[in-house]
């Protein structure tokens, strides 16, 4: 099983991208791993994108300005969505990309951040018609 966190926002005085060295991340994560050692998690503080995709990816990007900013970036479109527990107990859903491929069952890459190049190497590593039988992967 796999959980992953990626619309992990530092709120409380932080500004976007001051944990250059990425702790908050690995804070949140060990908690997350100590809670459910079943669950593969994967750790993302959206506001520090900007300081290592470059070195990750080749390209920089622009620090992202919101959760539904970074939510739209996600390399595909039908995993675009990040939901958030208010106060009230209501639940806030950011979709900014819709949910039609996720209710659908369709993947695809997201163009905003994803070069096709990079989404077919993604296809290749994590093979999801396999992981998710039922899932139309579709590549342009």
């Amino acid at each position: 099983m796999t959980g992953d966190i990626h619309d992990l926002w530092r709120r409380g005085g932080g500004r976007p991208g001051d944990d250059p060295d990425r702790s908050l991340e690995h804070d949140v994560g060990d908690a997350l791993a100590s809670r459910r050692p079943d669950v593969t998690w994967d750790v993302k503080n959206q506001a520090t994108v900007h300081l290592w995709y470059q070195d990750r990816f080749g390209t920089a990007v622009e620090p992202l300005v919101s959760i539904a900013d970074a939510v739209g970036t996600w390399p595909e479109t039908a995993t675009a969505v990040a939901m958030s527990l208010g106060r009230d107990g209501s639940i806030d859903v950011v979709a900014p990309l819709g949910l039609d491929d996720l209710v659908g069952g369709i993947h695809r890459r997201n163009p905003r951040r994803v070069s096709l190049a990079e989404y077919r190497a993604r296809m290749r590593r994590k093979r999801p018609a396999l992981r998710w039988p039922g899932v139309r992967v579709q590549v342009e």
